[in-house]
């Protein structure tokens, strides 16, 4: 069984090596998200002392108000911007990939140690069909993600997946609590929509839970305090980003148009950290991700494909813990084909928007009733296949 998990991995690795590949290949002569971050990092360095590039690096957000990345993203750029500008683009398209792979790898560790407790199936034959079956949803898991990380550039968004991950493995473990508190911080100040991952920390021992919060607010506070202290104006200037309801949205589709920031983020945070609380009370921290991420595709203005890694992600992640339905990865399958296959087969907005409308509704369902104890206690696991291999 060894043999085979090793090649899962394997294939896995070849396929999000090869839908990298397409991705950069789509977009190296095109305009792309990317150009966002060049722009932020060179501020924060003075890119060859270029007017431009000038003023106070301390005053970015409110001198570009376009700029709705956390600092953590252009910290990382700003490192490399003393070599030549291909070179970092094309240095910067392996790393995306390099993370999508490690952020599969890490979602799926993470769910095959917080897996239930499960008995292995006695057939040799349903073993290895069930490795089988996680195998090709980690493959499949790899190939979108490395693809969309490598397409669209969007370092923020990698970072604060593979971030995540890594928090839910040592959640998992039940140790490290300080890290834990990094990891998250460090996620929700490079990409804000990560405070809604806070409910997994109830994973933890309770004696750890609110040392880890206070960590966590005290990281995210520390990446932005000197662009806040040095220009206060610089969280006026983020909350002043126009977003619309886009065309493909669910809120788009239910009739809520036009200008939403002004209520959108609290909105989003509040029923988030609700629905992921709710969810550990039901069905353990592990569905508290998912159940989470359900609520921002119901209240997310657009319908960008990089939206859907989150989802896909943890999906995997519950998945391994062996929650899908019957012992197979069901929950990634479902978000793979609605949050990916629908959009991309040319479907209109309208259905992109009701297959997000369905992903969130099943998911909620799923995640926010209780569990049915003698349920759990199945012949087989398709987890454990996977795990003992």
């Amino acid at each position: 069984m060894r043999r085979h998990t090793a090649l899962w991995c394997l294939i896995a690795i070849a396929a999000a090596c090869w839908f990298a590949r397409i991705g950069y290949d789509r977009t190296v002569h095109g305009f792309t998200d990317w150009v966002f971050f060049e722009v932020g990092a060179r501020v924060l360095v003075h890119y060859q002392h270029q007017s431009i590039y000038g003023g106070d690096r301390w005053h970015l957000y409110v001198d570009n108000v376009d700029l709705q990345i956390g600092p953590p993203a252009f910290w990382a750029v700003a490192a490399f911007e003393w070599l030549p500008v291909r070179t970092i683009y094309n240095l910067f398209s392996v790393l995306l990939a390099v993370i999508a792979v490690g952020a599969v790898g890490a979602a799926a560790l993470a769910g095959h140690w917080a897996k239930l407790p499960v008995r292995q199936a006695r057939s040799l034959l349903v073993r290895h069909g069930r490795t089988a079956a996680f195998g090709a949803a980690a493959t499949a898991t790899s190939a979108i993600t490395a693809f969309q990380c490598v397409a669209w550039k969007h370092l923020d968004d990698a970072l604060a997946l593979m971030l995540a991950a890594l928090a839910a493995c040592l959640v998992a473990r039940g140790r490290a609590w300080w890290l834990v508190g990094i990891l998250l911080g460090t996620a929700a100040a490079t990409k804000p929509w990560a405070m809604i991952l806070v409910p997994m920390l109830l994973g933890l021992p309770r004696r750890d839970i609110a040392r880890t919060v206070l960590v966590a607010i005290a990281v995210a506070m520390a990446w932005w305090a000197p662009f806040v202290i040095s220009a206060p104006n610089t969280i006026q200037a983020l909350g002043h980003f126009n977003v619309f309801s886009r065309p493909g949205s669910v809120l788009h589709l239910v009739g809520i148009h036009g200008q939403v920031q002004h209520w959108l983020r609290p909105v989003q945070f509040t029923i988030g950290i609700a629905a992921g609380c709710l969810a550990v009370r039901q069905r353990g921290w592990t569905a508290a991700p998912l159940a989470a991420l359900a609520t921002r595709v119901l209240t997310d203005p657009y319908a960008y494909g990089y939206y859907g890694l989150g989802p896909l992600l943890f999906a995997l992640f519950y998945d391994w813990t062996g929650e899908g339905f019957g012992g197979l990865p069901t929950f990634t399958l479902m978000t793979a084909f609605l949050e990916f296959g629908i959009p991309y087969t040319g479907a209109g907005p309208t259905w992109t928007a009701l297959a997000k409308l369905v992903w969130s509704l099943a998911v909620l369902v799923a995640t926010l009733l209780p569990r049915r104890t003698a349920a759990r206690q199945s012949d087989v696991g398709g987890v454990t296949a996977m795990a003992a291999a």
